[in-house]
């Protein structure tokens, strides 16, 4: 899925079902100093503590993903996109993810808004 957007891979993460396809889809689509926060976490200041929040995410919630509600909505360098957090029982959290994106479009920056 080349094509696709990097933010739209980078939410394919969290339901990745292991360690080291979330490291794998961490490391293509997000910049070295990639930052998160949202408000159950954070902020988290690079890869590896991103990494271990999904891994922390996928033991606590095993048929947990995140999912778009939409397409990503993008102005120059910054995009955002509305997000369902769903399990195998159906959909549990709505929220938007807003990320800046570096000059070789990879996610710099992800802030999630919970509804």
């Amino acid at each position: 899925m080349a094509d696709t957007h990097p933010l739209l891979r980078l939410l394919e993460a969290w339901g990745a079902p292991s360690s080291a396809e979330r490291y794998r889809i961490v490391a293509e689509v997000t910049s070295e100093d990639f930052y998160y926060a949202d408000p159950h976490s954070g902020p988290l200041t690079d890869r590896a503590a991103f990494i271990g929040f999904l891994n922390t995410f996928k033991t606590r919630l095993p048929d947990g993903r995140i999912e778009p509600a939409g397409p990503v909505d993008q102005h120059e360098t910054h995009a955002r996109v509305a997000f369902i957090l769903s399990r195998d029982a159906g959909p549990v959290r709505e929220g938007l993810y807003v990320a800046d994106l570096a000059a070789d479009n990879t996610v710099n920056r992800l802030v999630g808004f919970l509804e």
